[in-house]
């Protein structure tokens, strides 16, 4: 579940793989499970908005695998991720048992150069599928585990259901040059143990922070900074969830890796060379494009300590007046 605010700144598998299967062929590969088996919790009400996010992502990082390389016959084969389920939000979101809410699955393969892959990283599961393509360039083995998320989404009309016990399965299949394929363990389980909950949250408004008046003199270069003002990101719930809160890139951002706002402000009488910046509670600088701000035990409560500051963007300057304003996404489940 999540809402977006405004802040307005006025003033400036065992990987013992059966070899035995691929005997002929130049990508032996193995997934000896085990299967992810989901439990935890989802938040959401029939006012939460339809796409949203209203679970953590739950991770299992057990799943085994082997991959055996003879390249003197070739030098390809893939592993596929795949779901028969119906799409019920856009390409990669899918129908649980539960009326309402769908799911997504998110697959993590390695960057190790041994696969000889360009796919490394976090991949959702589209339309149906995802397959990493191996490409090796030397003979050898590899046993390594391939990480699997499970994430819940709105999707509908949310009924009296209580927990969520069936979603999708998600199958592995090994492919090699011949093209031929071998069914494996399946990476995610078909049932599942999801408590559905219904708590809502609230903020006290949106805040309006103003900063005090600066000298000029006070920002002797660009990058100079001065004139901080605490404030804090704060939300009450009508029971216990998880938060997480982020910030929302926009054209607000004069540089978003250091959350440099811009001036909304032009004409005569504003302040021109001039932004404010958003830093933690410690003048650490943050960057937007990657801060996430996440709890990991469950509360009714949610405070955020951060600080906003004049930041002097260009060599040339006019004294004036600023106003920013910052969005953000709040997240919880």
């Amino acid at each position: 579940m999540s809402f977006k605010s405004a802040i307005h700144l006025l003033l400036t598998t065992f990987m013992l793989f059966y070899v035995m299967q691929f005997a002929q062929a130049n990508v032996q590969i193995g997934g000896s499970g085990p299967t992810f088996n989901v439990t935890g919790r989802v938040n959401v009400t029939n006012d939460t908005p339809l796409g949203s996010i209203i679970s953590e992502k739950f991770i299992s990082s057990a799943y085994n695998a082997i991959v055996v390389y003879d390249i003197s016959e070739g030098t390809t084969g893939a592993i596929g991720f795949s779901t028969t389920a119906t799409l019920s939000n856009g390409n990669d979101v899918y129908e649980t048992g539960t009326p309402g809410i769908g799911v997504r699955y998110f697959v993590t393969v390695s960057s190790d150069p041994f696969f000889g892959s360009s796919q490394t990283g976090e991949y959702p599961i589209q339309n149906g599928s995802f397959k990493w393509v191996l490409n090796p360039t030397a003979t050898g083995t590899r046993n390594f585990t391939i990480p699997v998320a499970v994430q819940f989404v709105k999707t509908g009309a949310i009924d009296s259901a209580t927990t969520i016990t069936s979603i999708p399965a998600v199958k592995v299949t090994a492919f090699n040059h011949t093209t031929s394929t071998w069914s494996k363990t399946d990476i995610v389980s078909g049932t599942s143990s999801v408590t559905i909950t219904k708590s809502t949250c609230s903020q006290p408004g949106s805040p309006t922070i103003n900063l005090p008046q600066v000298r000029a003199s006070a920002f002797p270069s660009a990058g100079s900074v001065s004139g901080e003002k605490p404030f804090s990101i704060d939300s009450n719930c009508s029971g216990n969830v998880k938060f997480q809160f982020t910030f929302k890139l926009t054209s607000d951002f004069y540089n978003s890796s250091k959350s440099i706002l811009n001036n909304k402000l032009t004409g005569p009488g504003a302040a021109k060379g001039y932004g404010i910046q958003i830093v933690d509670e410690n003048n650490n600088e943050i960057d937007a494009n990657n801060a996430i701000y996440k709890t990991t035990t469950d509360s009714n409560n949610f405070h955020k300590s951060l600080k906003a500051r004049y930041y002097r963007t260009n060599d040339m300057v006019q004294p004036g007046k600023i106003e920013s304003a910052l969005l953000y996404t709040f997240d919880y489940y």
